[in-house]
């Protein structure tokens, strides 16, 4: 991961960079630090918002002033736009880095700069 820079991640990756880094990441959905995947009414919520990622992702830049950050996911680039069509209109988003079975087969995550555009 890169030093010195905002690190992020989404909801279903939260679990992973946690326990690996051993300690708590701002989480794109929630808008809000976490640690853990927290299975309960407000995740059904968050999820049915189709711009999650935009929102998150600006609500962040706009907070803390800055134009650049990466993204811990485990969203492919595909479902990534996929899910969230706004995402790649207001932002750059590179693909810097993945790991595919990152944890178990099947089990990928992907590392993304996002920056203003």
């Amino acid at each position: 991961m890169p030093q010195n820079e905002k690190i992020v991640t989404d909801y279903w990756a939260i679990n992973t960079i946690s326990a690996f880094a051993d300690k708590s990441f701002y989480c794109i959905d929630m808008q809000k630090e976490m640690s853990y995947l927290l299975w309960n009414t407000e995740l059904a919520n968050v999820l049915k918002r189709p711009n999650r990622y935009y929102i998150g992702i600006n609500t962040l830049f706009q907070q803390e002033g800055i134009r650049k950050l990466y993204l811990v996911s485990t969203r492919s680039p595909e479902n990534l736009f996929k899910t969230d069509s706004k995402l790649a209109t207001f932002f750059q988003v590179i693909l810097i880095d993945k790991r595919e079975g990152a944890i178990e087969k099947g089990s990928n995550l992907y590392l993304y700069e996002i920056s203003s555009l």
